[in-house]
Parts: structure tokens; C-alpha cells; sequence
């Protein structure tokens, strides 16, 4: 078998394990099956947090124009069992990290190396034959809602055009 892997036996390369990594804070990973009645798998750094404990999760990515610096905010809100024997809500920032949705036949990841700042921030639609998906240029803001039965993806342009993407 040649180099496929283009190493070059001088230089020492990190091993396949450590390339596997996730650099970043984590994945959260949303698959949803089925979109009614509403039915998904949500995981946070590789943990199930159940269906039923699933408050809400949201990504609001709004960029800068004339009148703001632009925003970005992530939050996952779940319940957790309390000392009382009750739940409690927690709620936690997704960035830095990478978020993968999975609606049925659709695919958004969303990645961001910082948790408030757009630099580094990367958006992507589907799922192209190399098995990457689009990145999106000219994306001006982009807003995704998962709470009860609610599961809202959209997207808006530069030139001010707003597109569904999950209805």
C-alpha cells in the first residue's frame, strides 16, 4: 500500500486517535426521526439527554450590520434530577463546539470556535457525495428553535430573502 495518508516518516504526525478528536467544546448532535408527533435523540458530548428531558434548544445567529454588532447566542435547556428528588432546569451555552441537526432528510452543522464571536463561526446545509455538506456564503442570519412540538429552522440572506428550512 503507498502513503495514502501522505505522511512522510520524518516528521512525526499525531496519531489517528488523537486526529479523531473534537476540537472545541463538544458536539451536541440532534437526530429527529420523526416530525409528528415530534420524536428525536439528543445527545451532549456523546451522553443521551432523553426526549422527555429536553426543555428546549436554540441557535440565534444574527449578523452585523448598520445598526449592531450582530449576535450570537446557543442555549440547550434540560432537566436534571435535584437533591430534592425533583428536577431542576439547566441550561447551558453550546459554543464553543460543533451542532449537528439531522431532520429526517436534512442536515445543518453549525460550528463555532468561539461561543460569542463570529470569528470562526461556519454553517453548513446537507450532505454533498465527498460527504461534506454546503457551506454557506452570504448568510446574513440564522435561527433554529426546538421546544415542545416546535422544530423551526431558518435562514436569512444578505439581500434579505428568509428561507425555511425545517418547518
Amino acid at each position: 500500500m503507498s502513503n495514502a495518508s501522505g505522511h512522510n516518516s520524518s516528521v512525526p504526525q499525531p496519531s489517528a486517535s488523537d486526529l479523531a478528536r473534537i476540537q472545541g467544546g463538544g458536539l451536541t448532535l440532534l437526530v429527529v426521526t420523526q416530525k409528528d408527533p415530534l420524536s428525536f435523540y439528543l445527545f451532549l458530548n456523546g451522553r443521551e439527554i432523553a426526549q422527555a428531558d429536553v426543555e428546549s434548544m436554540s441557535i440565534l445567529i444574527q449578523g452585523p450590520d448598520a445598526n449592531s454588532e450582530g449576535t450570537i447566542h446557543t442555549a440547550l435547556s434540560y432537566y436534571v434530577p435535584s437533591i430534592s428528588g425533583g428536577k431542576n432546569t439547566q441550561t447551558i451555552g453550546l459554543f464553543p463546539g460543533i451542532v449537528e441537526i439531522i431532520v429526517e432528510t436534512k442536515r445543518i452543522q453549525v460550528t463555532a470556535a468561539h461561543p460569542n464571536a463570529f470569528d470562526g463561526l461556519w454553517v453548513g446545509l446537507g450532505l454533498r457525495a465527498d460527504g461534506t455538506p454546503y457551506p454557506l456564503t452570504g448568510l446574513h442570519a440564522f435561527n433554529f428553535l426546538l421546544e415542545g412540538t416546535l422544530l423551526h429552522a431558518e435562514l436569512t440572506w444578505m439581500n434579505g430573502v428568509t428561507e425555511s428550512i425545517i418547518e
